[in-house]
C-alpha cells in the first residue's frame, strides 16, 4: 500500500511540475485520507 501511495504522489508531482504547491497539498490530503 505504501509503495502505491508513494508512486501516486511521485506521478502527481511529476505530471504537475508547474503546480508544485497544489501537488504538495493534494499529496498531503491524500496521505491524510489513506492513513
Amino acid at each position: 500500500m505504501t509503495t502505491r501511495i508513494m508512486s501516486l504522489i511521485i506521478f502527481l508531482s511529476s505530471s504537475n511540475v508547474a503546480k508544485k504547491r497544489n501537488t504538495r497539498f493534494q499529496a498531503e490530503s491524500l496521505k491524510a485520507r489513506l492513513l
